[in-house]
């Protein structure tokens, strides 16, 4: 295993550590309905140990879950739901940064004949306050994320 390591603050490289164990297993499903209606759902098992100090590696959750929903509203406009759980993960501190469920939403609308696409997306539409633990050269254990965000965005294909 190729980590990140710290002698100070100052002074952080990679190198390759002692004996990792992991197992684990994932499914994936997918199933597109008459209409053009998309739904995907995945989920991921994992169990990964330093052989050394016989900790979990941090930042490696035990359980990742997804789930999308696309549904087409018109011919050129089209709705999402996309649900992510990620489950408790140990920090470099060792105590565990917790685990969530995100959601978030978007809606996408084509101007074909011009190429255009427009976006609107509300992200952690649920509020949920959650972070990722922090690295060796971070000087925060975790690391917080934002909350419920909302953007547009648009996009033109040459």
């Amino acid at each position: 295993l190729i980590t990140q390591q710290a002698e100070s603050v100052e002074i952080v490289y990679f190198a390759n550590v002692d004996r990792v164990t992991a197992e684990g297993v994932e499914v994936e499903l997918e199933r597109k309905f008459d209409g053009g209606t998309l739904a995907r759902a995945s989920y991921a098992l994992q169990e990964t140990e330093d052989a050394q100090t016989g900790y979990d590696l941090s930042s490696s959750p035990h359980h990742l879950a997804k789930f999308s929903l696309q549904i087409p509203l018109s011919g050129v406009t089209a709705g999402a739901l996309e649900l992510q759980y990620q489950s408790e993960v140990r920090t470099l501190a060792l105590p565990r940064a917790g685990g969530f469920l995100l959601g978030n939403l978007q809606l996408s609308h084509e101007i074909r004949s011009q190429r255009i696409h427009l976006y609107a997306s509300v992200l952690n539409f649920l509020d949920r306050r959650y972070g990722y633990p922090g690295a060796e050269d971070h000087l925060q254990d975790v690391i917080w994320l934002d909350g419920r965000t909302f953007s547009l965005r648009l996009a033109r294909r040459f």
